[in-house]
């Protein structure tokens, strides 16, 4: 078998830099009903929850040795494509709940969306949008990327 990994980057481009997993989002039709069960059976604990009223519900929880998992509702309507909600409500009306996103934590976003744009990357929203935690994210369009939802998150 010839070695795939040899021909990688040849042509002298720069990778995005990711330093580690951020977090996996898993997409629910209720979050009360399913955090109860990450619990129970994956031994998952609850670090928060947070609702964005008309919008989302978002629990994170942490599992031991494993990237935290982020467990969302979408609270508004299908037709409701607000910047900070698009991905999740377009991903909903498409294929229905579960792995929703894999997101990746990178130390410049500005230098990692120029990197994939460079590559030919193309992204859901036109701008990153700032989480409540002041971190900054962006998807990346699935459809390039094997059909995977992935989420690059930076300051």
């Amino acid at each position: 078998y010839e070695d795939v990994r040899s021909s990688h980057k040849q042509d002298g481009g720069q990778n995005m830099k990711i330093d580690r997993i951020h977090h996996i989002c898993i997409a629910v039709e209720d979050v009360d009903k399913v955090v109860p069960l990450y619990e129970k059976v994956l031994g998952a604990r609850v670090e928060n929850i947070r609702e964005v009223p008309g919008s989302h519900k978002v629990a994170f929880l942490s599992l031991p040795g494993s990237p935290p998992l982020e467990i969302v509702q979408l609270l508004s309507p299908l037709s409701s494509r607000t910047p900070r909600t698009l991905p999740l409500t377009r991903f909903v009306a498409e294929k229905g709940y579960g792995l929703f996103h894999l997101a990746f934590h990178v130390e410049s976003l500005d230098e990692a969306i120029a990197e994939a744009r460079g590559e030919g990357a193309e992204f859901i929203q036109k701008e990153p949008v700032t989480t409540p935690s002041g971190e900054r994210e962006i998807m990346l369009e699935p459809e390039g990327l094997a059909g995977v939802m992935i989420q690059i998150v930076g300051k």
